[in-house]
């Protein structure tokens, strides 16, 4: 083996996508498109499931770096140290599922409000209209702490304590008030209102830049739910309520498209009415032994920098066999057919 030219140069990237996207990484250089990638660029298929491994955050990793460019894209991923919050919120008036999915509401609808303001600010030309539109947006980020870049960098329990105490919506002009004889609403039914109002204007602004029905839609990424799910009814809830409002956000916003990344063994574990709505927006992630090999070729053209043969690198680089098989079956067949095992 030590003689095999260029056997010393040959790298395949690291093992999890998140350490092989940065530095020193091969995802980038040697990223291989797949019909996964293909279906979540277009939209058609929102919701991609795979085991641990097959290559889920590759996919969502890529999408971000070919979209951010155009800042058309935003990347939400949960944080460990908001797991038990999440988990145990809870708004009284609404089922715990309802109140998860406020949760995720919210978080679209500021990193909808963060794209539609960065747009506008590319108009040179803009109507009374639509810059005080773009104003009221810009208000509401301000009130309620959040930041203009399309990144999501805040941790989950600020948002969670956001929706307990109220959202502030006065950049809309709207003030919450409640007369003397009528009963207040719930706390549950007062941040469902609060963010209908929200995304009333969302909308409204949108249709003032021309962005419905645009060819270049915003796509929100959701990635690493299993960070904190901890496979109980409060880790279901959280998943099912994200799964609701993504699906729910389509309706919401025609300019928008939002891909939920999920583990298989999450997803078969839930149990829930409407989950045979989302049949049609499923694509599970299958590897076969041509995939793989195709993927471990498009590694090696990106580690040595020019394009290799299937003869050259399974008869040049590597040994002809091991242990009476072909190399690159003994290789596959030693995985759990997933590109993290063959890399």
């Amino acid at each position: 083996m030590a003689d095999k030219p260029g056997l010393d140069r040959l790298y395949f990237g690291k093992d999890d996508a998140e350490s092989d996207f940065a530095r020193g990484g091969l995802l980038r250089q040697g990223f291989m498109r797949t019909r996964a990638y293909d279906e979540a660029l277009a939209g058609s298929k929102t919701l991609i499931i795979g085991r641990k491994g097959s290559g889920k955050s590759a996919i969502c990793l890529m999408l971000k770096n070919d979209l951010q460019a155009e800042d058309r894209c935003s990347l939400i991923s949960p944080d460990e140290i908001s797991t038990d919050e999440i988990r145990r919120f809870h708004l009284p008036g609404i089922p715990p599922e309802q109140s998860k999915l406020l949760i995720w509401r919210y978080v679209f609808a500021v990193q909808v409000a963060k794209f539609i303001v960065t747009a506008g600010q590319k108009v040179i030309a803009k109507s009374d209209s639509l810059s005080q539109k773009l104003s009221c947006l810009r208000k509401f980020l301000l009130d309620n702490g959040e930041i203009e870049d399309l990144s999501f960098t805040e941790r989950f329990w600020k948002v969670i304590e956001r929706l307990k105490s109220a959202i502030s919506v006065e950049a809309f002009s709207v003030k919450v008030s409640v007369d003397a004889e009528v009963k207040a609403p719930s706390a549950g039914t007062k941040a469902h209102d609060q963010l209908d109002v929200v995304e009333s204007h969302l909308n409204a602004a949108a249709v003032a830049l021309g962005m419905s029905g645009t060819d270049k839609p915003f796509h929100l990424l959701v990635d690493q739910i299993e960070k904190v799910w901890s496979n109980d009814r409060e880790s279901d809830s959280m998943v099912v309520g994200l799964l609701l409002a993504a699906k729910d956000l389509h309706k919401r916003f025609d300019f928008v498209i939002c891909t939920v990344f999920l583990q298989t063994d999450i997803y078969e574990q839930l149990q829930f009415q409407d989950r045979d709505k989302l049949r049609g927006d499923e694509f599970h992630i299958d590897w076969d032994e041509d995939h793989l090999l195709d993927l471990i070729s498009a590694r090696a053209h990106a580690s040595l920098g020019f394009p290799v043969s299937d003869d050259n690198l399974w008869g040049g680089l590597f040994e002809d066999s091991v242990e009476s098989q072909p190399c690159k079956k003994f290789l596959v067949s030693r995985t759990l057919m997933r590109p993290r095992d063959i890399i």
